[in-house]
This record gives structure tokens, sequence and C-alpha cells, in this order.
């Protein structure tokens, strides 16, 4: 009897985690109005670790290089010369996503669902509309 509670608590969770990663996958990569573009870069690095063997060229191509600049000139400085290694580098990007997600795997996840549920892209599309016209 417990062996089949298990199982079929596995088996739900298997289901929310699908259900999750589904609304995820939908998810606008990015939402731009005008010259200004948001991109949603928590999707690649949950989505990353999807499969059963961590995407790092997701990382590098969806994470890294479209905000190479700052990742480069500005979080590096940010975090300090010791981490700047992490945001620097295409390898450092993808080891430091590689452990991030994991470690904080709830944290991310109700995050990622908080922002899901306010409609991100329409909420950040209303907003940057206003900031346009200002």
């Amino acid at each position: 009897m417990a062996f089949t509670l298990l199982v079929c608590n596995r088996g739900m969770a298997q289901q929310k985690d699908m259900g999750f990663i589904s609304n995820l996958e939908q998810m606008e990569d990015s939402t731009r109005v005008g010259g200004i573009v948001i991109r949603n870069l928590f999707k690649s690095q949950i989505l990353a670790h999807k499969k059963k063997d961590f995407d790092s060229l997701m990382i590098i191509e969806k994470v890294y290089r479209p905000h190479k600049k700052l990742w480069d000139e500005c979080y590096g400085m940010i975090f300090g010369e010791a981490n700047a290694s992490k945001f620097k580098t295409e390898k450092g990007m993808v080891a430091w996503n590689r452990e991030l997600y994991p470690k904080n795997r709830e944290f991310f996840d109700l995050q990622a669902k908080k922002l899901m549920d306010i409609n991100l892209d329409s909420t950040l599309r209303a907003n940057l509309q206003k900031f346009a016209r200002i």
C-alpha cells in the first residue's frame, strides 16, 4: 500500500513538473517594445536542466551571448574580480548555470511560476509602452 502511494505521489509530482515545464516552454524568450528588448533569461536557465544532460549550448546561445556585453562589462564587475570568471566567459557561464538552478530549484521554480501567473510578457509590454511614451 505504501509503495503504491509513493508511486502515485511521484507520478503526480512528475505531472506537475511537466505542466510547469510546458508552460515555461510556451513563454516568449523576450518581450520587445520599440527599441527595448527584455529577455526572459530565467526561462533558458531552467529549461537547460529539462533533460537528463544539462544543455550548455542553450546557456551560451540564450543566456550568455544575447547579453554578452552586460555579462562581460557589468555583472563581472558587480560581483567582483574573484567571481568575474563566472560571467565573462562561455565556460564560466556554463559552469555557473550548471550548479545555480539545481542548488536553488525550489526558489527559482516558485519565482518563475509567479512571473508566469502575472503574465510577464503582457505586464512588461504594458510598462514598456508607458516608458516609451515618456
